[in-house]
């Protein structure tokens, strides 16, 4: 009864490689490092495209850095050029200069996505720009 039970043992164990042909052990040997190779190849493209997100999202940030220190050099050619006006007189060439200024990096803010909190920042200062304009015309 022992060996009717052993070999019913076997016969239900499909795994052991010793009963399957020829055929099969070499596919078996050559499709297994291929899933592997895959599945690691799959791991590092999705690594890959994430890294290249990164980036783009950076590039997209600095086009807003760049606009804000250039917007920084159009408020202070502005300032400059009011201290240097005659009374009454207004520099409108660089008021409309920094008001272009403004809508430029508020636009490339609205794109770039920026973490919250560099964006609340930025709208704190544009806001700030904006009433100090207004307190300054207002008296």
């Amino acid at each position: 009864m022992e060996r009717t039970g052993g070999a019913a043992r076997r016969r239900r164990v499909v795994w052991p490689p010793g009963g399957w042909s020829l055929r099969t052990k070499i596919s078996a040997v050559l499709l297994v490092p291929v899933i592997v190779a895959l599945t690691l190849a799959g791991a590092r493209v999705k690594a890959e495209l994430d890294q290249a997100s990164r980036f783009s999202a950076v590039r997209d940030q600095l086009s807003v850095v760049r606009g804000a220190a250039e917007l920084a050099d159009l408020v202070d050619q502005e300032m400059v050029a009011t201290a240097a006006a005659q009374p009454g007189a207004a520099p409108t060439a660089q008021i409309d200069a920094v008001d272009a200024k403004v809508t430029t990096v508020q636009h490339d803010a609205d794109f770039a996505h920026l973490p919250a909190g560099v964006e609340r920042a930025l709208n704190t200062a544009l806001g700030r720009l904006a009433g100090l304009r207004t307190a300054n015309a207002g008296g």
